[in-house]
């Protein structure tokens, strides 16, 4: 009897002199309930190549994403390159209407639905750096004008002439032949971690998923294509020209 409690004794002075560190290893780490709310609050998070550049994407199949996602590119409307974007010159050249028929591209259909990146235009400040948004949109819709109807009318021909007389540089002039047209499904703003998962915005950035959060009852703009408006108005490989009112206007190499 005296013989177990002295190897009792003795197991107690041993465990006694052990580090404490080796017991506190053993015990569950302390959960941090912030993080653990911007996990729960960020949800499944997808990686980067699952959520593909939108301006990659369109520019695979032969699109040229819009600056801005609206109704400013329309079909049938010409354009000019400015030092700030694109401008309207005139949005009455054509006397064919549109056709809109259902995209059917698979590839395009299926991503624009199941979500791409783009840019966040942020609001200013340091924290909207490094915010991407993932867009979701509706099945789109191709509208178009065929090349033969892509038939300048007099009266167009008539302000091509005056547009020529107040200096404008005819042979940069272009019209939206084509135009991808699709509802905002949903929007979301968030950050790609050092994983290349795109994680949601948590409340300390509430006011740029707010801003982000959005969503258009009216198809947009997402994509257009174009063709030159010198070869429409007659010229051909090299200089192009047009007859405007009994004047000669050239419309210089295209």
């Amino acid at each position: 009897m005296r013989l177990h409690a002295r190897i009792g004794l003795m197991a107690m002075v041993a465990l006694a002199s052990q580090p404490a560190d080796l017991f506190a290893k053993k015990r569950p780490k302390p959960v941090d309930a912030a993080a653990a709310a911007v996990r729960a609050e960020s949800g499944p998070s997808a990686s980067v190549a699952e959520i593909p550049a939108l301006a990659k994407l369109l520019a695979k199949a032969g699109w040229t994403p819009t600056p801005e996602m609206s109704g400013y590119f329309k079909v049938g409307h010409i354009y000019r390159p400015t030092a700030t974007g694109h401008s309207r010159v005139i949005s009455d050249c054509f006397e064919a209407t549109p056709t809109e028929d259902t995209y059917t591209s698979t590839e395009v259909v299926t991503q624009l639905q199941a979500g791409v990146g783009m840019e966040f235009a942020g609001m200013g400040g340091g924290i909207s750096a490094g915010i991407v948004k993932k867009v979701k949109f509706g099945t789109p819709t191709h509208v178009s004008l065929s090349e033969t109807d892509l038939f300048p009318t007099d009266d167009c021909r008539n302000k091509l002439h005056r547009l020529a007389g107040q200096q404008v540089d005819l042979s940069k002039l272009y019209v939206v032949q084509q135009v991808l047209m699709a509802e905002i499904a949903e929007q979301t703003c968030g950050r790609i971690d050092a994983n290349g998962k795109f994680l949601m915005l948590g409340q300390a950035e509430a006011a740029y998923a707010r801003a982000c959060n959005q969503f258009s009852l009216e198809p947009v703009a997402v994509a257009y294509r174009t063709q030159p408006m010198a070869p429409l108005l007659g010229g051909q490989s090299g200089a192009a020209s047009v007859e405007l009112g009994g004047d000669s206007v050239d419309f210089g190499a295209v």
